[in-house]
């Protein structure tokens, strides 16, 4: 009995669904997205005034960099550039 062996890759995304890797990586992208804009919603509203205490200033810069960050994410992410 011979075993068939001419069975490649393409046969292989096509009966897994090729377009698997992409779809994760979209939706993981929009999920990234939504933890930097809300940590930097979070952070900017006072829920984590407990770690910052007198420091304000601490507050400030780490709600704007989480904020632009996301910012910049969803901009790479609409056009393509990642």
């Amino acid at each position: 009995m011979t075993e068939r062996k001419d069975f490649d890759e393409k046969d292989n995304a096509s009966i897994s669904g090729s377009n698997s890797p992409k779809l994760i990586k979209k939706v993981f992208g929009v999920f990234m997205l939504a933890i930097y804009l809300g940590m930097g919603y979070l952070t900017f509203s006072g829920y984590f005034d407990i770690l910052f205490g007198d420091w304000q200033w601490m507050k400030l810069a780490l709600g704007s960099l989480f904020t632009f960050y996301g910012i910049w994410r969803a901009y790479r992410y609409f056009t393509g550039r990642n």
